[in-house]
């Protein structure tokens, strides 16, 4: 444990070493929760019981991250002059705001306290750089505004397209529309989600469950910014004949954890505020986040992110979201409007391991090219999947409906069906829900850069998903293939039930044999296997064929 901490503090501190004489907010990291009232055995302390269920249903133990932060530590820092901002149970930390430098030296002096690191104050959003179009809906001809889905069972209005792209339609029909499941949004506020029309239904029926402001720990969200009533208006809205989104019947908690001073660049403050509003969600119980929030550089350039940095595993928002993964719920996140700059690539969190990164296509499903492009730095797929976010229709905070362009909306576009295709199997993992997304997408077996996987079908993926074995618990056979596509190395992991020998090839198009070998593996042990002799090998497609002694499992996978 002592040797995580160090590493966390290690690669923040080294993240965010700036000059601490223009810094105000600083992160400090705890050596334990020692003496903490709280434990494992009675999680019903500090996790509702939603969040309780949804760990049950998935086999997801309660583990000592789930505890929160020790409250006479907080105490003890907050003692010192300090303002406390937020906590992370998962990281065991705290946030704190304070314009002495001599202050946070007393704090590095408290005994349990394992180091700190310096976070420059915010100066400006950024929220994927979205863009408001010329047209609206609203003095759209009729034909438009009428337009009733092909099963006639929603009058979507504008938003007919970007859901009947997805054959959200069609699951919908089946009365799949959200009903009692949880979606959280993070975003930067929420400007007019409690007037406009769209959500009135929401409002009547109680579903907007309840709000909380991770930036100032104001009580009133509903100001701030246009930007979170935007992206909650593609799910939430049920205005017929104007605006249905994509989860109408859902339930939703409404999370401000993105400053916005002005226009411009970001600081890492945002990112320990995003980790707290995940933290939040998990505690409360929600199914799925939308975060369509990206992170790449920064107010001060020494802070700034690399390409490098986008494998999963190195920011603090990455390896927020792959937590929040790691205890049940679906994390959607915009892939960021950087295709067509300097930049190019996917941002944080959607680098991260376990979610759901969302590109943008326009109205017919071409490319966006705003759409940043992958794939992670360590050579995983992204964006994993593509919905419609040139052109997609939204609701203002004034009560028009209108177009937007950003990944901003293609993301809770996806967000609100996931939910919707979850509802639908209820049974199933956050995990086999987002293979079974993935596997519906239009190019599931011919990835690329720009869409990932494609275009889902979300009709098409709650029957695959239904048509996993519940029996295999936990599943038997090839696990998982990674990275994909790859560059000189390819790993797998495999679960055997029983003492056997497995036969590994990978064969190229041709059906020729790039690689053999036989490999003893052992009863109910998980197994991750590398070949790493493929420096050589030509870019192209490839299967990976692993056979034991009852199943042959094949994944096609690509050298990049």
């Amino acid at each position: 444990m002592k040797n995580k901490i160090a590493l966390i503090v290690l690669l923040l501190v080294s993240f965010v070493a700036v000059n601490a004489q223009t810094s105000t907010k600083y992160w400090v990291f705890l050596k334990d929760k020692n003496g903490s009232p709280y434990s494992v055995s009675n999680p019903s302390a500090f996790l509702t019981q939603r969040a309780i269920q949804r760990r049950a249903k998935q086999n997801i133990a309660i583990t000592e991250n789930d505890i929160p932060v020790n409250q006479t530590y907080v105490n003890q820092i907050a003692a010192t002059g300090v303002t406390i901002l937020n906590r992370s149970r998962w990281f065991n930390a705290v946030s704190i705001y304070t314009t002495d430098t001599n202050l946070v030296n007393t704090v590095k002096q408290l005994s349990f306290v394992n180091g700190t690191a310096i976070l420059n104050r915010k100066a400006s959003p950024n929220f994927v750089h979205d863009k408001v179009e010329k047209f609206d809906f609203e003095n759209a001809p009729p034909s438009m505004l009428n337009e009733v889905s092909r099963t006639e069972s929603l009058a979507y209005g504008s938003g007919f397209n970007q859901i009947a792209m997805l054959n959200g339609d069609s699951l919908h029909a089946e009365n799949f529309q959200g009903q009692g499941m949880v979606i959280a949004i993070l975003d930067a506020g929420f400007n007019g989600a409690d007037t406009i029309h769209v959500f009135d239904s929401l409002r009547a029926e109680n579903k907007i469950l309840g709000s909380r402001d991770f930036v100032s720990g104001e009580s009133f969200i509903y100001a701030h910014n246009n930007h979170g009533t935007e992206v909650f208006s593609t799910m939430g809205s049920n205005s017929p004949g104007k605006l249905i989104g994509t989860a109408p019947k859902a339930s939703y908690w409404l999370l401000r954890t993105e400053e916005d001073n002005g226009g411009g660049p970001e600081n890492p403050i945002e990112e320990f505020n995003w980790l707290a509003g995940a933290e939040f969600a998990d505690s409360v119980g929600a199914d799925v986040i939308n975060s369509s929030l990206g992170y790449t550089t920064f107010d001060n350039a020494a802070l700034n992110h690399t390409y490098a940095d986008m494998n999963g595993h190195t920011t603090i928002c990455a390896r927020a979201a792959s937590r929040a993964a790691s205890k049940g719920l679906i994390v959607v996140n915009a892939a960021g409007n950087e295709g067509s700059s300097s930049w190019m690539h996917i941002g944080t969190p959607a680098d991260a391991d376990s979610i759901l990164a969302i590109g943008a296509v326009d109205a017919v499903g071409d490319y966006a090219g705003f759409s940043s492009r992958g794939p992670s730095f360590d050579g995983r797929i992204k964006p994993n999947v593509a919905a419609q976010g040139q052109g997609a229709a939204l609701a203002y905070p004034w009560g028009l409906v209108a177009g937007g362009n950003g990944t901003s909306f293609a993301s809770p576009i996806t967000a609100g069906l996931v939910a919707c295709v979850w509802q639908a199997n209820p049974t199933k993992t956050n995990l086999q829900v987002i293979d079974g997304i993935q596997r519906s997408a239009s190019q599931y077996n011919n990835p690329d850069v720009f869409l990932g996987y494609g275009i889902p079908n979300f009709y098409q993926a709650s029957k695959i998903i239904s048509a996993i074995d519940e029996k295999l618990n936990p599943p038997i056979g090839l696990l998982s293939v990674f990275p994909n596509p790859f560059t000189s190395e390819l790993k797998f992991t495999y679960f055997s039930n029983e003492p056997q020998t497995v036969s590994i090839q990978l064969i190229d198009i041709t059906g020729r044999k790039i690689y053999e070998s036989q490999e003893n593996f052992v009863a109910a042990k998980q197994i991750t296997f590398s070949i790493n002799t493929l420096q050589n090998v030509s870019k192209g497609f490839y299967l990976l064929k692993v056979k034991d002694a009852k199943n042959t499992f094949v994944q096609k996978v690509m050298k990049y």
